[in-house]
């Protein structure tokens, strides 16, 4: 969920930044509770009816999607492709989600660096 409202956030930021009245973005993800959460709570979700972890990033996401800075589609993309095909069988959008968690184990591994 965190990587989410990275996209969205940053996304909002360079639109705003440039200029542009409203920009679209396919947000890739491979973590299909996440995207299923984030459709169920888009509308609905209030602090005192949850007890979900991360309830306080889908408020913050809700939050950023209201200044309709961004339009945002979520896509899901299987996850460790790697594990099974080799790396020319895997699609564009594979290999940007392996890219992206190399990235990321190799942030929360740094020495000083916690994962929460």
């Amino acid at each position: 969920m965190l990587g989410q409202v990275a996209v969205l956030i940053i996304s909002s930021l360079l639109v705003a930044e440039r200029g542009i009245s409203r920009g679209r973005i396919i947000s890739l993800c491979d973590n299909k509770a996440t995207l299923r959460r984030l459709a169920a709570h888009s509308r609905t979700l209030r602090v005192r009816d949850q007890v979900d972890s991360e309830v306080d990033l889908f408020l913050v996401y809700r939050e950023w999607m209201k200044k309709q800075h961004i339009r945002c589609t979520h896509r899901w993309v299987k996850g460790h492709q790697d594990r099974t095909k080799k790396r020319h069988e895997i699609d564009d959008e594979g290999i940007l989600n392996i890219e992206v968690d190399e990235l990321a184990t190799s942030a929360y591994t740094k020495a000083g660096v916690g994962r929460t």
